[in-house]
């Protein structure tokens, strides 16, 4: 699978809250090929909130966003 392809697989998978896709959020902030590995590269510490409540929130919100991830590869 070349990059490119990823990156639309990626724009399938939405943000939970938003509804929006984590490529056009910027979420996804690289992809790399090494070997016989893809290697994604998500932005997800600069929408981490600062309160501890918030932060509890964010947490499973990134959790979706991986497990979606694995679905589609």
């Amino acid at each position: 699978m070349e990059i490119e392809e990823i990156y639309e697989e990626l724009k399938k998978v939405k943000e939970p809250i938003s509804g929006e896709d984590i490529v056009s959020l910027g979420i996804v902030s690289l992809i790399r090929k090494e070997d016989n590995k893809v290697i994604i590269f998500l932005g997800l510490a600069r929408r981490t909130p600062r309160h501890p409540f918030e932060m509890a929130v964010n947490w499973a919100v990134h959790a979706r966003i991986v497990k979606d991830i694995i679905k589609r590869f």
